[in-house]
C-alpha cells in the first residue's frame, strides 16, 4: 500500500508527526509499503508509537535528537498522534473521509 491510498483521516497521522519531527514522519510513512490495508497499517503504527511513547529517549537517541528536543515534550506529541490513530481505528472506514490523494 502507498500512503496516497490512505483516507484523509488516516493520512493525518503522518502530518501530525511531521508537525514536530521529520524523522518520525518518515518512520511512519515508510511502513505503509508493508501492508495491504489501512487498518493493518494503522495497527502497526499504533504499536510503533506506543513503543516510542514508553521510551522516547531511546527513539530520540537513535536519531541524535536528544540535544534538540525535550523528551517530555516529544512524548506528549507522540501521545497526541497515538490518540489520533486510536480514534481513526475506532471510526468506520466509510466515515474517515475520501482518499487523501485521489
Amino acid at each position: 500500500m502507498d500512503t496516497d491510498d490512505l483516507t484523509e483521516t488516516a493520512y493525518r497521522t503522518i502530518t501530525l508527526a511531521a508537525e514536530f519531527c521529520d524523522y518520525l514522519k518518515c518512520d511512519i510513512g515508510i511502513r505503509a509499503e508493508r501492508f495491504s490495508t489501512a487498518d493493518d497499517y494503522l495497527r502497526e503504527i499504533l504499536a510503533f508509537l506506543n513503543r516510542i511513547f514508553l521510551q522516547p529517549e531511546e527513539y530520540m537517541e537513535s536519531w541524535n535528537l536528544e540535544e534538540e528536543l525535550d523528551a517530555a515534550w516529544f512524548q506528549e506529541r507522540v501521545k497526541a498522534v497515538i490518540d489520533h490513530v486510536t480514534l481513526t481505528l475506532a471510526t468506520p472506514v466509510e466515515k474517515r473521509g475520501p482518499i487523501a490523494f485521489e
